[in-house]
């Protein structure tokens, strides 16, 4: 799996913890769910540069409803524009922030 893979589970993860941490029959799922969601978490704070912490926390954690972020809502969020000199920008930070993410082991 890539670490874009990896990040992309992101918002299906965080979806279904909400929906079985309600249910008591579901606790050791809802624990599996926790620590994945803590690992992706621990994997983007690890960054030192905030620049390319703050892409990939907009992009994977912030998005609404199960979704990723779009796009330009990142640019929009990072550089209060959104034009496309600020888009590129934005995938080439991602790009390099990608590169710095380590995999959890197992």
């Amino acid at each position: 799996m890539t670490v874009k893979e990896w990040l992309t589970q992101y918002p299906t993860l965080e979806a279904k913890y909400y929906l079985d941490c309600t249910d008591a029959t579901k606790k050791e799922e809802t624990d599996q769910l926790r620590k994945q969601l803590a690992a992706i978490h621990e994997a983007i704070d690890a960054i030192d540069d905030p620049k390319y912490r703050i892409v990939l926390t907009l992009r994977y954690t912030e998005g609404n409803a199960g979704r990723l972020m779009p796009w330009r809502d990142v640019a929009f969020a990072m550089y209060h524009n959104d034009a496309e000199a600020d888009l590129m920008r934005v995938h080439r930070l991602h790009r390099k922030a990608l590169d710095m993410v380590k995999l959890p082991n197992g």
